[in-house]
């Protein structure tokens, strides 16, 4: 047995050796030549490092070479950028998981939609982005706000709210790659995501969590927040439930984490936004394990190579709920930090952000220079600690902008 793992991640976040005690004997990584040295080249049987690791055939031709070499049984991956590559190398070489469709229809904004069309779970009125004409005919027939973005997107990076006639041209001056993109109703609501695990094809623990505002704030230089949704609270059933017919419907996905978003709107309607065959971005597997013990990225591997694998699910209902904060940069030079976030509820605080340094504003949604776990017994609790976390950052983070 011999498993390849598809990392786009460093050894920090994802310590292989640590989670397979056996990778020594075992595991192939391949990973981008600049994160090769965050991994330890003794601990795994190989490691491929690649230039251009994203776009570079080479990751799928050396696979087929070492498939002669070894017997290959498993591709493993957990980053969204290598879902669609894994499932076409399992197929090459007949490993069991995730196949292309299935893939495809978890990465694809439209097909995933286009499949669940007529099926009772609600989705926008999207479209194919085909011409400028195009885009002001479905505007006449849905009416402003409109939202326009990346098919492939991720992180909400190059996501345009779609206002005006000025905001249609600005675009279309833009962005001369339009077959990349697709229109979508906008819905006025909140949003929440569902994060959890799948095993043998059904999901076998979920979470529900709550955006604080939504995922575009990072656009007018806001952190992006998250927290858990109490048990009790009843949308938190509800869209678990809607998280499992997106499931049901899509193409088989046999084992793995996954993360799901919704829109829920005043009058209580949900609306499905997008989901992924992945654990969410940001710090959402960092919330979730500190509240239930549940690490999802290395369940999801655990998962992906054991079918029969047994996830230590809590039995007791969550008590302690925890949420996150990423702070994003801003136009201008970085000077630190005033005084420290020193609160008992906050689990983890990162600094990434280098003294002196020059920063332009956030690109995509999960773009930070400080990112904060926190902890509480209720959502209230956890959107006033939020409130402080964004009060510190406002009094307490240094900047110095240029003219």
């Amino acid at each position: 047995m011999t498993v390849i793992i598809l990392s786009s991640t460093d050894g920090n976040k994802t310590p292989y050796d640590l989670w397979f005690p056996n990778a020594k004997e075992n595991i192939i990584l391949f990973c981008p030549v600049e994160k090769e040295h965050t991994f330890n080249s003794q601990h795994f049987l190989l490691i491929e490092a690649f230039e251009n690791y994203m776009d570079n055939v080479e990751v799928e031709t050396k696979a087929i070479q070492l498939s002669k070499k070894y017997n290959i049984t498993n591709v493993l991956s957990i980053s969204e950028f290598d879902i669609v590559r894994s499932a076409r190398l399992r197929e090459i070489l007949h490993c069991p998981g995730q196949l292309l469709m299935s893939a495809e229809s978890y990465r694809n904004k439209i097909l995933m939609k286009q499949l669940l069309y007529d099926s009772s779970v609600n989705i926008p009125k999207f479209e194919k982005v085909i011409s400028k004409t195009q885009v002001e005919k479905f505007i006449q027939q849905t009416s402003y706000p409109v939202v326009l973005k990346p098919i492939y997107g991720s992180g909400s990076m190059d996501v345009y709210i779609i206002k005006n006639q000025q905001d249609i041209d600005a675009f279309f001056e833009k962005n001369l790659n339009i077959n990349n993109y697709e229109i979508e109703e906008f819905i006025n609501g909140e949003m929440y995501h569902v994060d959890g695990l799948i095993q043998n094809h059904e999901v076998i623990v979920s979470y529900v969590s709550k955006y604080y505002k939504g995922c575009l704030e990072f656009q007018e230089n806001q952190p992006l927040s998250s927290f858990m949704i109490e048990e009790k609270n009843s949308i938190n059933k509800i869209l678990k439930a809607q998280a499992e017919k997106v499931i049901d419907i899509l193409p088989s996905f046999p084992n793995g984490s996954f993360h799901a978003e919704f829109f829920v709107t005043n009058s209580g309607e949900v609306y499905f936004c997008e989901i992924g065959s992945r654990t969410g971005g940001a710090e959402i597997g960092k919330v979730i394990q500190n509240s239930t013990y549940i690490h999802l990225n290395k369940e999801s591997l655990y998962l992906q190579m054991f079918e029969e694998h047994t996830i230590s699910i809590p039995q007791e209902p969550v008590e302690r709920y925890s949420g996150f904060v990423l702070i994003p940069p801003q136009r201008g030079v970085y000077k630190g930090i005033k005084k420290n976030l020193d609160f008992d509820w906050v689990v983890a605080t990162k600094i990434f952000a280098k003294k002196n340094k020059t920063y332009n504003d956030a690109q995509l949604s999960v773009d930070h220079i400080i990112s904060v776990v926190i902890e509480g017994n209720s959502e209230n609790e956890l959107i006033s600690r939020i409130n402080i976390v964004n009060e510190w950052y406002e009094k307490n983070v240094i900047w110095e902008h240029h003219q």
